[in-house]
């Protein structure tokens, strides 16, 4: 991937990660479950970033775009 790609990918998976935590300052959840899904979020976030730029792959073959 290059670097623009990593760039706009990164941007996107932070614009989603802000969007969450805005839904999760409004809604009204118990602290040790907003602790949870942001632990989940962020886990999440990071494999997709692994996945989109190729250095992780969740069917075993990592797809490569030349």
């Amino acid at each position: 991937m290059s670097l623009v790609g990593i760039l706009v990918a990164l941007i996107v998976i932070g614009v989603l990660v802000w969007a969450i935590t805005k839904v999760l300052g409004v809604i009204a959840i118990p602290e040790p479950f907003k602790t949870i899904i942001w632990v989940i979020v962020v886990v999440v976030a990071v494999f997709i970033f692994l996945e989109m730029s190729g250095l992780y792959s969740f069917t075993g073959s990592a797809i490569r775009i030349r």
